[in-house]
């Protein structure tokens, strides 16, 4: 039987899917989540702060004062009055010889409080950030390939062990440049979790589940960056956090031994025996009767050459990749036979959806998509902690509305993909153009409207970003889809090195940074209507069904419906009762 009837058999959501589904929700939400929204504190530059005077001396004798236009008063934050060796204060203003205070909500320490990263340095933080996802792109192009050449597993764990090393050695680093270098690896491997994990957890599931069972992870992704709050709150010197968040990469590494490999790779890499392994195990623990063989129909006679490449790369479109076996040649493969003739298939590699052209326009669609959704989330998230007010209460609500964003990615079940992700754009562009050109000085009131538009505005990103998560693996085809995820994902990251950037320009005009960041938005909602609906579609395992799928798309209809699972539960159901 074909994989997605194997997992309709076993149960869709049993007591094994329900244990790995748990476990990989805990590490692409809570482990890499803290990590990649940790960076607002970490970075945070506080919004006073004055050069420290000399012995003897008080901050209001030697920092320089001027009233603006609308009567406020402003400190000048870089230049202090020069004293004497006498002891007199002069009017001529010099650098900050001293240094830097700052005054602090929660006793806060950054790496901008650390390294004195203020005034012609403040750049510097922002250029931490980046190098973070800039760690995190580099992370996305090499997890892409290693998880489908290794597998999902051995990345999984690889990158945790290592992510957890990078992120110690960063919290005891007291070298601005070893730090960054250590965020950078710190983002490398938080990719390699992330995608690796998240893969995982979505090739375990046929594809009517999977509507349900994969926004679940936006909702509990919703939870861990809203718990990251409190936590920053309570752990405000950032080596503290680091070093925390490292720890709990460690307590992961047991379960090495209970986390299965994705079947859907092992098929794909033509080892059939290892995913009917795991599918036997999954039919145990979910208590179901389980036939002999889910993939395979009888044992005992190798696999010819032949035999073997059409059940790994059969592409009729009633197969989706997998075929049950001829009987004259029953059931059990020869390894050696395996390991000739599935070469091919573990190679592939981004040229070979170049040559695909439709394949290659959903990538470039996709990859456009996650690159405006990276780039308004992560800047609409540094941006909040700018905001007036405090600034773990407008974090804390900005992480807060990714829960109802989640909860409303179940609509996908009855609308679809396609029309919520150009709807979620839509709205959070028009928040970010509103946010931009409301008036920032006209008293309390329009803060507290300021606040509001621009949490609607994260509030409609996150729900385009739960989209963009479980809609890019519905249109690759198994060899090439974490490949694909990944180069995805690096588009992403582009956005989310480019955001703090963007925030900076707050320093030329205040206007500019969100209306470019709406703008980015609103234009994705368009180029995004391109892209197949795969509501009740399986997924494609092999290049043929890829392009099948973005033809579908393209003439805006679909050739596979909703009703042939009914059948197939069905025929399940039938067949469980015949065991």
């Amino acid at each position: 039987m074909e994989l997605d009837d194997a997992f309709r058999y076993i149960g869709k959501f049993g007591r094994y899917q329900m244990f790995v589904y748990a476990l990989m929700s805990f590490y692409c939400c809570w482990l890499s989540g803290f990590q990649l929204t940790g960076m607002i504190f970490v970075g945070y530059a506080p919004k006073t702060y004055y050069c420290t005077p000399p012995s003897g001396f008080l901050s209001n004798e030697t920092t320089p004062v001027t009233e603006t236009n609308d009567g406020t008063k402003e400190i000048d934050k870089c230049h202090m009055y020069d004293v004497t060796d006498d002891g007199n204060v002069t009017n001529n203003l010099t650098d900050c010889v001293y240094g830097w205070d700052y005054v602090s909500q929660s006793g806060e320490a950054s790496l901008v409080t650390d390294f004195d990263l203020y005034c012609d340095k403040d750049i510097y933080a922002k250029a931490a950030q980046s190098v973070l996802m800039a760690g995190v792109l580099v992370g996305s192009v090499l997890s892409g390939h290693l998880s489908d050449y290794f597998g999902r597993k051995i990345v999984l764990h690889a990158a945790l062990v290592l992510e957890a090393l990078s992120g110690m050695a960063m919290a005891l680093s007291w070298n601005y440049y070893l730090v960054v270098f250590f965020w950078f690896m710190v983002g490398i491997f938080n990719q390699g979790l992330l995608n690796s994990s998240y893969v995982l957890l979505s090739e375990i599931f046929p594809p009517e589940v999977r509507t349900m069972s994969t926004p679940i992870v936006g909702i509990i992704w919703g939870v861990a960056v809203t718990t990251f709050t409190p936590v920053a709150y309570l752990l405000p010197n950032w080596r503290h956090y680091e070093l925390f968040v490292s720890l709990l990469c460690l307590i992961a590494i047991p379960m090495w031994w209970i986390t299965p490999e994705s079947p859907r790779w092992l098929i794909s890499q033509g080892r059939i025996e290892e995913a009917e392994e795991i599918l036997q195990k999954m039919a145990k623990v979910n208590k179901v009767k389980a036939p002999k063989s889910f993939l395979l129909e009888n044992e005992g006679v190798p696999l010819t050459k032949t035999d073997c490449v059409t059940m790994v790369t059969d592409t009729s479109p009633t197969n989706h990749g997998y075929k049950p076996i001829n009987k004259q040649y029953g059931g059990k493969m020869d390894k050696s036979i395996n390991a000739s003739i599935v070469g091919d298939l573990r190679h592939c590699t981004l040229l070979d959806v170049i040559k695909a052209p439709l394949l290659f326009r959903n990538l470039l669609v996709m990859g456009f998509n996650w690159f405006s959704t990276s780039i308004v989330y992560y800047g609409l998230s540094l941006n909040s902690a700018t905001l007036s007010g405090n600034m773990y209460l407008n974090v804390f609500l900005s992480c807060m509305v990714e829960l109802p964003a989640s909860l409303m990615i179940l609509l996908q079940k009855w609308v679809g993909r396609r029309p919520t992700l150009g709807v979620a754009f839509l709205m959070s562009g028009l928040c970010c153009v509103v946010t931009a050109c409301l008036p920032k000085t006209n008293g309390k009131s329009i803060s507290t409207a300021i606040i509001v538009v621009s949490t609607l505005g994260k509030f409609w990103i996150s729900f385009a970003f739960n989209v963009i998560y479980f809609y890019t693996p519905e249109i690759m085809p198994t060899p090439v889809r974490t490949l694909c995820f990944g180069v995805c994902s690096m588009f992403a990251r582009i956005g989310g090195i480019v955001a703090p950037f963007v925030i900076y320009l707050n320093n030329v005009t205040e206007y500019l940074p969100l209306n470019f960041l709406g703008v980015c938005a609103i234009f994705a909602a368009f180029v995004s209507q391109m892209l197949p609906e795969t509501r009740n579609i399986p997924l494609p395992e092999t290049f043929k069904d890829g392009i099948e799928l973005a033809q579908d798309s393209l003439y805006n209809r679909c050739s596979r419906s909703a009703d042939g699972y009914k059948e197939a539960e069905d025929d399940q159901k039938e067949q469980r009762n015949d065991v």
